[in-house]
């Protein structure tokens, strides 16, 4: 039987204390956490799904996971009379974050920078680019506009 597992962000007084996992696990049905005035919908509302895949140092991936990806800055060739020239392509790592994504055009993950900018999430990214979850969203939303560094 498939999983289907959550992580739900425990907060007290707006502030993170914690995890809770909850969905189809090992066979057996466990609840999202309920505060007392906290409804089931605002609960799973603070949910995140686990994506089926682990970053490269094996730690599991959840929706609004904030990763440190391995990018590529590709420069235009430069025509040199006899033949084309392309610059050494520049190596840097910046943090994205993994959210579902919902268009006429694509039902998946993407990955979303601190620019903003998206690009379709594939498995084969975790690693070709490197990926590491070093936070979350609900934990550390700060490290999504950290700089990330060249390499």
């Amino acid at each position: 039987m498939d999983e289907i597992v959550f992580r739900q962000a425990l907060k007290e007084k707006g502030v993170f204390c914690g995890w809770h996992h909850w969905g189809l696990i090992n066979g057996k049905f466990i609840e999202p956490a309920t505060n007392p005035g906290c409804s089931m919908e605002s609960a799973c509302k603070n949910s995140r799904r686990f994506i089926g895949h682990q970053d490269n140092n094996g730690e599991d991936i959840y929706a609004g996971a904030i990763l440190r990806c391995k990018r590529t800055k590709r420069f235009k060739g430069v025509f040199t009379g006899s033949a084309w020239e392309y610059p050494e392509p520049e190596i840097f790592y910046a943090n994205s974050v993994i959210e579902w994504w919902d268009s006429p055009t694509h039902i998946g993950y993407r990955l979303k920078d601190q620019n903003g900018k998206h690009m379709k999430f594939q498995p084969s990214h975790i690693r070709a680019m490197q990926m590491e979850v070093i936070g979350s969203t609900d934990e550390t939303p700060e490290l999504l506009h950290s700089e990330g560094t060249r390499g």
